[in-house]
C-alpha cells in the first residue's frame, strides 16, 4: 500500500517554527513530507491517538525516528490517511 502525503501551509508554518530546515530551505514541506514517508516505511505509526488526544477519524499517527524537542516529526504528528493502492 502507498500513501499521499499532503502538508497543509498550517503544518509547514508549525514544523519551520518548532524545527526549522535542516537544508535552509524556504520552503519545508518536502522535507517534512521525507520524514512522513520515513516514518511510514519503518512502521512508527498508529490509529492510536497519544495520551490526552482524542483521535479523529482517518487519522493515523507517526512516530519520529528521534524523540526530543529537534525531531523533525513529533513524538506523535497526526496525519490524515488519504492511501491509495499501488
Amino acid at each position: 500500500m502507498s500513501v499521499l502525503v499532503a502538508v497543509t501551509d498550517h503544518a509547514a508554518e508549525r514544523f519551520r517554527q518548532r524545527v526549522g530546515s535542516r537544508t535552509g530551505a524556504l520552503d519545508v514541506k518536502p522535507e517534512v513530507v521525507a520524514r512522513v514517508v520515513a516514518a511510514w516505511d519503518a512502521g512508527r505509526v498508529s490509529d492510536e491517538p497519544p495520551a490526552g488526544s482524542t483521535g479523529a477519524r482517518g487519522t493515523v499517527y507517526l512516530r519520529g525516528a528521534r524523540v526530543g524537542p529537534d525531531t523533525g516529526i513529533s513524538t506523535s504528528a497526526a496525519a490524515t490517511a488519504g492511501s491509495s493502492s499501488s
